[in-house]
């Protein structure tokens, strides 16, 4: 019929505040669709909790942790699309803990000092014109690249987290090895994010 049918799962239910996708037959639920697009992202960064790091948002041992979850939990994983960020994030920082950044809560309304999404282009525009002399660091636990800079805007330090060609090939390498479906990005649905010319267009 030329339709095709798939679902958006997050990537680590267990972790999920009031387990949700427990309450799903996850198995039999990917045996419906034609394939389960699992949301590896924005697994850590802004929160209310004091104790969620605020780095990278699709960390390796996160992401191989919850694919092992689908895989244990029944789910084919030839029906498994492993959905990654082509966006980071840009935190504001008081401090740093385990080269990730901290920030101190609001206690009126528990929020941080300050973050933003970031694409892959500003990201490099960042990086090349107002990084510290340290430049593109690299985190050997999550397996991801990140930068500081001073912001003139603000008189903030800010980290900045995001995905390359280098940490994203680390991501398909465990596909293959798993032996999911594929591979598909968020946002890819954005003309001014991804394809050539677009902020994304390195990462093609």
């Amino acid at each position: 019929s030329g339709v095709s049918l798939s679902t958006c799962l997050a990537i680590m239910p267990e972790a999920i505040p009031g387990v949700y996708l427990q309450a799903y037959e996850v198995a039999r639920l990917s045996r419906c669709v034609d394939f389960v697009f699992v949301m590896a992202y924005d697994m850590t960064g802004p929160s209310p909790d004091p104790d969620r790091p605020h780095c990278s948002n699709s960390p390796l041992d996160g992401v191989t942790t919850g694919l092992h979850w689908y895989l244990s939990h029944g789910v084919d994983p030839s029906s498994v699309v492993l959905g990654l960020p082509w966006y980071g994030y840009d935190y504001v920082c008081n401090g740093t803990v385990a080269t990730c950044c901290s920030q101190d809560l609001n206690p009126a309304n528990h929020t941080g000092l300050g973050h933003a999404q970031i694409g892959f282009g500003p990201a490099m525009d960042l990086l090349r014109h107002n990084a510290t002399a340290a430049g593109r660091q690299w985190n050997n636990h999550s397996m991801s690249p990140f930068f500081e800079y001073h912001s003139e805007a603000d008189g903030q330090r800010h980290q900045v987290w995001f995905s390359d060609i280098d940490s994203l090939k680390l991501r398909y390498k465990l596909v293959r090895e798993l032996g999911l479906k594929g591979v598909g990005f968020w946002p890819a649905d954005i003309g001014s994010v991804v394809g050539p010319g677009g902020t994304g267009a390195g990462l093609w």
